[in-house]
């Protein structure tokens, strides 16, 4: 069964259920972004602020999941970027977001 977390206000809900490891990314119900482990790989992307390159890498134990310590580790790390990204980019100014910050 899949698992899904709340890391920092954030919703990750796991779409892969195994290997490799993904979240959809959404804050307020809006999806703003997703993240991947595959093949020792893990990335971060952040959507709908028109930029393309992932906000947030690094190399991994796991081939396709995370252990547990390292999960919490860089799920956190993930969510801070694609924050700095949505916060930088004017998404949570008034008009932008139902829910502001």
């Amino acid at each position: 069964m899949a698992k899904h977390y709340t890391v920092k206000g954030y919703q990750l809900r796991n779409v892969s259920g195994c290997s490799p490891e993904a979240y959809d990314v959404y804050w307020a119900a809006r999806h703003v972004g997703h993240l991947r482990q595959n093949a020792g790989q893990f990335t971060a992307e952040v959507h709908g602020i028109g930029r393309a390159d992932p906000v947030y890498e690094a190399s991994t134990i796991g081939d396709g999941t995370f252990d547990e310590a390292e999960r919490v580790h860089h799920l956190g790390r993930a969510v801070d970027a694609i924050n700095a990204a949505l916060t930088e980019s004017g998404f949570f100014r008034k008009g932008k977001d139902a829910d502001f910050r």
